[in-house]
């Protein structure tokens, strides 16, 4: 009998002191997950949480759940995170900070859903929208968010209006990886942000962006992909602009562009336009979309995303203007055939922190472009080009660091010839280029390799009657010679007449040797400098 008692006494004991330990630390944890405070976060996944948190409010559209006056310095991956729920409610007047999205709202559909009054700082993404429709985000400071102030993936109807958006990678980021439809942005501030002030990434329609400033932006205020029945009205660009990227024709011919100004200067978007000509200097940037016979000549532009786009356009030509200090390009040129560039200026197009690449004169997909004459000085890329049928003939291309790149496969004839190409990093650096004609070209003191050519898919091209002057600090810095090439078909002279290029350190006999592992060699040098 004693035994049995003993027995009981021991039990009785444990569980006295079970209870004293795990009691309080069950409402240690209860108390701490439904205060935000302690928490310091507020994570609801159901419609019952709201009660749980004893939020203010009732969650109907005329009483909603108050989530407001919080300072939430979150760890984990919010500050505030909201799914699957069907009340309404806002969230107001707080300041967050997390290390993930300082409010994530995900699979919420219901109206009555408003985020309106806060400051939210220093997170990885302010805002993520995930899935929803419906939601209203206003009157809001987004600052120093790392990634994104807001992000929307599959976010339709939202209405984002007077924010101020400042110092992230992308003020507003709209993802690749769902559509997001019928989408308001309005009297919102977006600056200083170190890639773009809204991004469209893929597969977004009918999309409003209006009355919105968008300043400093290091590489645009407004760049869309992709988007179908675009709306861009009445907006200020300062020291940016608006870019539209290559994906299908046929979606620019949706967009509205209507009274936007570019550096106080009018946005000139025109589509569909024949036989006309643009030669009034009134603009900030320009875009021309599915254009024939079209002439755009006399305009400066300077300090826009891209001075002067050509897209899905023929018959066109580019002449007379300046393009310097634009962010990505001074001229670009997509998806277009019989094009002309002559007598052009684009000069320090420098690209960012961001994106350290800019381009003079950009050519992609395109078909018979002339480059004549034109002055390409202190860019990332000269000439860039992915294109069929390019002559670059008689331009100054200096102090870039590519003088010109062919990149990729380009096909048909390239002719390269008369060009004067000095204090570039490379003067040429051939990439899958075949058959292309480099000849009558001036190669002064490039502080690398005046040709460099060292891509499998460029073989049978044709180089002689060049000067290479003093190129590669006149064969002492890399290597022995002033030209590369790894492959060893290509022809550095006129098989027909046996005649090279002239090198300034070629020693007077004999052929002259490149570097590269072919051993490749200009077999017949010149004594003396080529004059054209």
């Amino acid at each position: 009998m004693k035994e049995r008692w003993n027995v009981i006494l021991s039990t009785l004991i444990v569980v006295v002191i079970l209870t004293a330990i795990i009691a309080p630390v069950s409402i240690y944890y209860w108390n701490n997950t439904y205060d935000p405070v302690r928490a310091g976060y507020i994570r609801i996944t159901s419609d019952r949480d709201f009660i749980r948190y004893e939020f203010p409010g009732s969650g109907t559209i005329d009483d909603p759940y108050l989530i407001e006056n919080y300072v939430l310095n979150s760890i984990v991956d919010f500050a505030i995170y909201i799914e699957s729920t069907t009340k309404c409610f806002v969230i107001q007047n707080c300041t967050l900070t997390s290390i993930g999205d300082a409010i994530h709202l995900e699979f919420i559909s219901n109206n009555g859903v408003i985020v309106r009054n806060n400051s939210i700082t220093d997170s990885n993404i302010g805002i993520r929208l995930c899935s929803t429709s419906n939601i209203e985000i206003r009157d809001n400071l987004f600052l120093k968010n790392r990634y994104a102030g807001l992000e929307l993936d599959s976010a339709s109807n939202t209405s984002i209006v007077n924010n101020t958006i400042l110092y992230s990678e992308f003020g507003i980021y709209m993802t690749r990886y769902g559509n997001s439809v019928n989408c308001l942005f309005e009297n919102n501030t977006c600056a200083y942000n170190y890639a773009h002030g809204i991004f469209f990434e893929h597969f977004t329609s009918y999309c409003t962006v209006k009355n919105n400033v968008f300043a400093y932006n290091t590489l645009s205020g407004v760049s869309v992909s992709s988007s179908y029945y675009f709306t861009l009205i009445d907006n200020y660009f300062l020291a940016c602009g608006f870019r539209t990227i290559l994906e299908f024709g046929y979606d620019h011919l949706t967009y509205t562009i209507e009274n936007n100004s570019v550096n106080n200067k009018p946005l000139g978007f025109f589509k569909v336009i024949k036989n006309e000509n643009y030669t009034e200097d009134i603009y900030g940037q320009l875009i021309f979309v599915n254009c024939t016979g079209i002439r755009v000549e006399n305009h400066n532009i300077s300090y826009a995303s891209i001075a002067i786009t050509i897209l899905y356009c023929t018959n066109v030509t580019i002449r007379k203007n300046t393009c310097n200090y634009n962010v990505l390009s001074g001229i670009s040129i997509t998806a277009s055939e019989n094009i002309s560039l002559i007598n052009n200026t684009c000069n320090f197009n420098k690209g960012s922190l961001i994106i350290r690449e800019s381009v003079g004169i950009q050519i992609f997909s395109c078909a018979f472009v002339q480059v004549i004459n034109n002055t390409i000085l202190n860019n990332t890329y000269g000439i860039f080009f992915i294109s069929y049928g390019i002559l670059i003939e008689n331009n100054t291309i200096s102090n870039n660091y590519y003088g010109i790149l062919p990149y990729g496969y380009t096909w048909g004839i390239t002719i390269i010839k008369r060009n004067y190409i000095n204090a570039n990093y490379y003067g040429i650096y051939y990439s899958s280029i075949d058959n292309g004609l480099i000849a009558y070209n001036t190669f002064f003191e490039n502080v690398g390799y005046a040709v460099y050519i060292n891509d499998p898919n460029s073989q049978e091209n044709v180089i002689h009657h060049n000067n290479f002057i003093n190129n590669n600090l006149a064969g002492q810095d890399t290597g022995f010679a002033q030209a590369y090439d790894d492959l060893g078909s290509n022809y550095w002279f006129d098989e027909l007449n046996s005649e090279g290029n002239f090198w300034s350190d070629w020693q007077g006999s004999g052929s002259y040797t490149l570097d590269g592992s072919a051993n490749a060699a200009d077999l017949y040098p010149l004594g003396s400098v080529v004059i054209w």
